[in-house]
């Protein structure tokens, strides 16, 4: 009895236990979330209680614990501060701290795009490291609210690991070794403090500031400064990562008294017989006198050569000082060095074949120095080698040099590294280049010099794809300066076999024509100071150049070119190249006039051109008055009131580091003249300040008022290449004229969102243009609106479309990537807002007409980290609240699934069904989706993110007619009977290669059929900006998207060949404007471009670079152009995330009336029953009969209105006018016939009333009991 009692109390205890084992959990989980000390009695249990974790596999925690938790393989929440705006290292990652530690956050969503320092946020995710570095990769993100960003931490070096990722200040450190990091503006430098600990300081380009700006801003060497940074890692080196021009103060430029000490190179030791010594000063201009006898230098001993230095065939010891004037001497500095054996050289077949590290000596000739990356080195067998770095190779291309070096490999490509001379570099004959075929660009030549000949061109920036009879190879152009442009066959491609991580030439001579002579290059041109020497070259070797300096065109009877030309007078030198068996060259011409660089002036200086004629010359005393400080460094100066002449600029930048200047104060200026930028941007003409005189005080120059005393040009940018300088016609040249002088914007309104923290301006008296529905200007062929500029530093300000500066806009005229921009040292007026609000389309939805819309919907996906639920949200309302539901989407830039993770599964359900449901919670329909999914990775766009174009749907108004879905490498067709083959499938796939493929689908609405091709073709990646250095720019985009165009053009020619009344809409993002060819060839002579149909005002899909364009298009058949409406639905191009903005581009809409001039004459019906009333009267007239024709007569009074059952009712007479009628067919299908008699007020009840026909004009009809007019036809 006990035994069994025991078993009974033991089962009981287990079952508690088992229940209770089950659902602690969840009780730990509400306890944590209350407020207040509770116990596990059954909370979780309570119905009004969340009975499941949030989500039990996250672990909120701090950042430190995140941190510490890689590895792990542990999810994690943190919540803290947003230190640095996104996309300053890539992607849009961005550093998070909160009391604990900080981290790295990488993120390519627009979630994280948007955010700014000071914002909290949740992130969640896993950590990870990336080259040592702690990190979230691609976590998911959430806004928690807006706030200011912390107060960096002042520490002290050497920094603690606990710092990692946070925002720190160095307080007092000293610049050393500063240099630039690759071409593109990065630099580094090493902090030191008193103590002589260092740390790496790494600025980035991508923060927006450059090294030519931190020189321009006057930080040198050895100047002390504080900086602030994020505290970070990378392969086990600690540094400070910067973020902008205001991560750097200057604490004091470093002012030396003494020349800095002389250096070696070798610094000294064991050197081989002939290796050349080189001896430097970091003091500019300071002149170097040594001896090798042993004895003391004086100003008496030998002046060193820098060209020659100091050749080392024995013992030897050089002792060496530096003099500079106004300086003390720098100490004697004392170099020794003996010789040691040349060892014996091995081939450079050899040395490729050594173990990595080895050390090996080889010769060659050096026939390529690529700037920042490789020398090459080609030996008598023809084999070859790189040395890295470049620099590290003091010789000349076309030297025979013996270089002593470690073996190594970077990405393939094999290397010598730590290289030294053996004995010094003779000038020797480059070899001749191996001609290869595209094939060969491989293994076997790597690092030769090699031509390859007839070579097509396709691609842009650096990256190119060459072609000859063969097949294809990668063309690699570094530095962007080869000249190679897309769709061009050129003769022959010089350059070297490089490898990273695939083989690939990189160019260093290109020859179009091989036929004819090259054309003849001079080393100077235009301004240059007396006694400037000339030489003359062409690429073709062995021709010879002829030339004359009297103005007449040189023959082969002129003087032969033998060497360098005197240029010590004003003159024009003529020159031509022949060679036998090709054509002559064409005829060169340089001019020389000789520079007066004692009595320039700043518009001297400035002159009638893009490029100082001064450039790279010294400048004395040049006279002006201060009108901006910028800081500390740099400083405007311009001449006096009357010295404009409306051509040349009187005002100029100059830099010097603790320059002491004011506004107002008259100056002289003496120093070398700079042009800063280049590459993809327009330069900026500067001088680098050696001496600052002040001679006085006066009054800063009026500004010029723009519109008032001068208007620019507001049609053309440039319409000459630049060949001439007409600011009257230009507006490149025109704001060129201006610059840096001293302007006035009255009234200036801005026409676009915030821009790269610049907002786009302009003054409404000097534009053509009407502004737009949201306060922008529009392009067209013939005007980018050149009148515009851009307002330079308002991140932060809350500037929008439409906004009107209260007070005029005054500051200088400066040029960066994207044109001109206006600088106010950061002076903003208040502003009159606009108070811009998005739009609410005017097409409202009728029962018997489509509604058809485009959608860009900015890289869309299931994926929370590439697409944030405050998105989905704010697309989703867009489609209710200002579109108003249409019938049929095309959906542009959809992802798939897990968006940008290259998961190699293509498939976007997720992403539709999350959209949908969004759309269905903010009150939209319940759409379907339809698309055809790509093969992965085979559409461009970001990889893994296999974007597409695809539909939504309305199933209650429209169905896909049933077809075949085709697959991704599937073409489309079209049946005998003009419907489609594949529904939906691709427009012939294999000729949009790497691109997204056009989707065309066949639909039916109330029993019309209707194919809708949806597109997105190529992009603008890779044109020219419209401001550059290049005019026109080059738009190498065009020619892909016009065979683009013309492939979906084929395809409706082939339909309609077919069935010329084919319904036919062709929808999505273009990629190009409404008067481009691209789109003159997609309409051809059989679509209508509905864009073209709306007002001017309203032509808009899009905002870049302060212009509004149109990239969205609906174009429909001929056949429905007259039936069709259209309503571009401005709510996202000129609007901000504050504002609402949920892509970044607006969508199109349009409203078809498929049924117009094909109206069906109802059958007549004969009703059954027949009712006249004369001089009638009653309080309710009830009318039950199935089948009625009912006339009422002028004298009927009928109190309480007609109440109609019928199936099929008719109704006549004048007794109508006043009465209300209300219509309720007990039965359905019911037809109603109003014979177009005029109503008082009709009602209708309940949902069987099928058909309306003749319904009175001006007729008002009130819906009851579910009725609708969306399920009524009227007739």
């Amino acid at each position: 009895m006990k035994k069994k009692e025991f078993n009974f109390v033991s089962k009981i205890a287990l079952s508690f236990l088992l229940i209770m084992s089950i659902i602690l959990p969840y009780l730990t989980v509400v306890k944590a979330e209350t407020t207040e000390a509770t116990s596990v009695d059954f909370v979780g249990l309570d119905p009004t209680e969340p009975t499941e974790p949030t989500n039990a596999s996250v672990t909120e925690g701090t950042i430190a614990e995140a941190r510490a938790a890689v590895g792990t393989d542990r999810t994690f929440q943190i919540q803290g501060t947003v230190t640095t705006k996104p996309g300053s290292w890539g992607g849009k990652a961005f550093y998070v701290q909160d009391e604990s530690a900080g981290v790295y956050v990488f993120s390519s969503s627009t979630e994280a795009g948007s955010l700014a320092a000071g914002d909290i946020v949740k992130i969640t995710g896993k950590t990870s490291l990336y080259s040592g570095e702690v990190q979230f990769n691609s976590p998911t993100i959430e806004r928690i609210s807006t706030g200011a960003a912390p107060s960096p931490q002042i520490v002290n070096l050497p920094l603690e690991d606990s710092l990692q990722g946070k925002l720190i200040t160095l307080e007092n450190v000293k610049i050393k070794d500063l240099a630039s990091s690759g071409t593109y503006g990065t630099f580094e430098f090493k902090a030191a403090d008193a103590e002589n600990n260092e740390l790496l300081i790494r600025h980035d380009n991508r923060t927006g500031y450059q090294f030519s700006q931190f020189e321009a801003d006057g930080f040198n060497n050895n100047d002390v400064i504080t900086v602030t940074g994020i505290a970070s890692i990378f392969n086990g080196t600690y540094q400070l990562k910067t973020l902008n021009a205001e991560s750097f103060q200057l604490v004091s430029n470093y002012e030396p008294t003494q020349v800095a000490n002389v250096k070696a190179f070798p610094a000294m030791g064991e050197v081989f017989a002939g290796s050349k010594v080189t001896l430097s000063t970091d003091t500019p201009s300071a002149t170097i006198y040594y001896t090798i006898d042993g004895s003391e230098p004086s100003t008496a001993s030998e002046i060193y050569d820098a060209a020659t230095g100091i050749v080392v065939n024995e013992a030897i010891t050089i002792k060496a000082f530096a003099s500079a004037t106004g300086l003390n001497d720098s100490e004697i500095m004392s170099f020794n060095f003996t010789v040691k054996d040349a060892p014996a050289t091995i081939s450079i077949t050899e040395a490729r074949n050594k173990e990595i590290g080895q050390v090996v000596i080889v010769s060659g000739i050096v026939t390529a120095k690529l700037e920042t990356a490789t020398a090459h080195i080609q030996d008598e067998e023809g084999a070859a080698i790189a040395i890295y770095p470049v620099d590290s190779l003091t010789a000349n291309v076309g030297d025979l040099v013996t270089v002593q070096g470690q073996v190594a490999e970077y990405s393939g490509l094999k290397q010598l590294t730590n290289i030294s001379l053996v004995g010094m570099p003779i000038p020797s004959t480059l070899p001749g280049a191996h001609i290869i075929k595209s094939s060969e660009v491989a293994e076997d030549n790597e690092s030769k010099l090699v031509t390859i000949k007839n070579v097509a061109i396709t691609g842009s920036g650096q990256n190119f794809t060459g072609t000859d009879d063969v097949g294809t190879f990668a063309i690699y152009d570094k530095t962007r300066d080869a000249g190679l442009v897309s769709g061009k066959t050129y003769g022959e491609i010089t350059g070297i076999v490089g490898q990273y991580t695939n083989h690939q030439l990189l160019p260093i001579r290109i020859i179009e024509d091989v036929t004819k002579v090259q054309d003849i290059k001079a080393s100077h041109v235009g301004g240059v100071t007396a006694d400037t020497k000339v030489r003359l070259s062409t690429m073709t070797e062995g021709a010879t150049i002829y030339y004359t300096m009297d103005g007449s065109a040189p023959t082969t009877a002129s003087t032969k070119y033998t060497g360098e030309i005197l240029v010590n007078k004003p003159l024009t030198i003529k020159a031509i190249a022949v060679k036998e068996g090709l054509t002559d060259s064409a005829i060169a011409t340089f001019v020389y006039d000789i520079i007066d660089t004692e009595n320039a002036t700043i518009s001297n200086i400035q002159g009638a051109s893009h490029i100082s004629p001064y450039v790279d010359l010294t400048v004395n005393d040049v006279e002006g008055i201060v009108t901006f400080v910028i800081n500390s460094s740099s400083f405007i100066m311009q001449e006096g009131d009357s010295a404009f002449d409306g051509v040349k600029s009187t005002a100029i930048k100059v830099n010097k580091s603790a320059h002491n200047v004011a506004a107002g104060d008259v100056i002289k200026v003496s120093g070398n003249v700079t042009e800063v930028g280049g590459n993809s941007r327009l330069r900026d003409t500067q001088i680098s300040a050696t001496t600052i005189t002040k001679t006085g005080t006066a009054q800063i120059p009026k500004a010029l008022v723009i519109g008032e005393d001068l208007s620019p040009p507001n049609k053309i940018i440039d319409n000459d290449g630049f060949a001439i300088f007409d600011p009257q016609e230009d507006g490149i040249d025109f704001w060129e004229s201006i610059e840096y002088m001293r302007v006035s914007f009255p009234d200036a309104r801005v026409i676009g969102p915030i821009y790269n923290n610049d907002s786009p301006i302009v003054v409404p008296s000097t534009t053509n243009n009407t502004f737009n529905m949201n306060g922008g200007l529009n392009i067209a062929a013939d005007d980018y609106n050149p009148e515009k500029i851009m307002l330079e530093g308002v991140a932060g300000k809350n500037y929008d479309s439409g906004d009107r500066f209260n007070e005029p806009l005054i500051g200088f005229v400066e040029n960066f990537t994207d044109g001109y921009r206006l600088n106010t040292n950061k002076v903003f007026p208040d502003v009159t807002k606009a108070n811009l609000q998005q739009e609410v389309t005017h097409l409202e939805p009728v029962a018997d007409k489509l509604n058809v819309a485009s959608y860009n919907i900015e890289n869309f996906s299931n994926n929370p980290t590439n697409t944030s639920n405050e998105k989905v949200d704010r697309i989703a309302a867009t489609f209710v609240k200002n579109m108003k539901s249409p019938d049929i989407i095309t959906l542009v830039e959809v992802q798939d699934n897990d968006g940008q993770i290259d998961s190699g599964n293509a498939d976007a359900s997720e992403s539709y069904l999350r959209l949908i449901n969004a759309i269905k919670a903010a009150g939209g329909p319940a759409y379907d989706w339809i698309d055809v999914m790509p093969i992965n990775n085979t559409v461009g766009g970001a990889p893994g993110g296999n974007i597409r174009v695809g539909y939504l749907y309305n199933p209650t108004r429209v169905s896909l007619v049933t077809g075949t879905k085709g697959a991704g490498d599937q073409a489309n067709g079209w049946t005998a009977d003009g419907s489609l083959a594949l529904n939906p499938g691709f427009v012939d796939p294999t000729k949009f290669a790497d691109t997204r493929k056009p989707i065309a689908a066949e639909f039916e609405f109330q029993e019309e059929h209707v194919v809708i091709i949806g597109a997105h073709l190529n992009s603008k990646g890779g044109d020219g900006s419209l401001w550059g250095p290049t005019q026109p720019p080059v738009l190498e985009s065009v020619t892909k998207r016009l065979q683009l165009a013309q492939a979906i053009n084929d395809f409706i020619h082939e339909g309609l060949a077919i069935n010329p009344d084919i319904n036919i809409i062709v929808a999505g993002d273009m990629n190009d404007f409404e008067f481009t060819p691209a789109l003159e060839t997609l309409k051809g002579d059989v679509l209508t471009n509905m864009v073209d149909k709306a007002p001017e005002t309203d032509r808009f899909t899009y905002f870049f670079q302060g212009n509004n364009q149109v990239l969205d298009h609906i174009l429909v058949s001929n056949n429905l152009a007259d039936v069709t409406e259209i309503d571009l639905i401005h709510i996202n191009a000129n609007f901000t995330e504050a504002q609402g903005r949920a892509s970044d581009h607006d969508p199109v809409l349009v409203q078809i009336d498929l049924k117009a001039g094909k109206e069906e004459i109802p059958t007549p019906i004969v009703p059954e029953n027949v009712y006249s009333f004369n001089n009638y009267k009653t309080g309710k007239l009830i009318m039950n009969r199935p089948s009625i024709s009912l006339t009422l007569g002028k004298n009927t009074n009928i109190k309480n209105g007609i109440a109609v059952f019928s199936q099929y009712a008719e109704f006549h007479g004048e007794g109508f006018a006043d009465k209300t009628v209300t219509i309720s067919p007990k039965k359905g299908n019911a037809i109603i016939d109003f014979k177009g008699t005029k109503m008082g007020e009709i009602i209708i009840e309940g949902k069987h009333v099928k058909e309306i026909r003749n319904l009175p004009d001006g007729a008002t009809i009130t819906y009851t009991k579910g009725a609708s007019a969306e399920e009524i036809e009227f007739k």
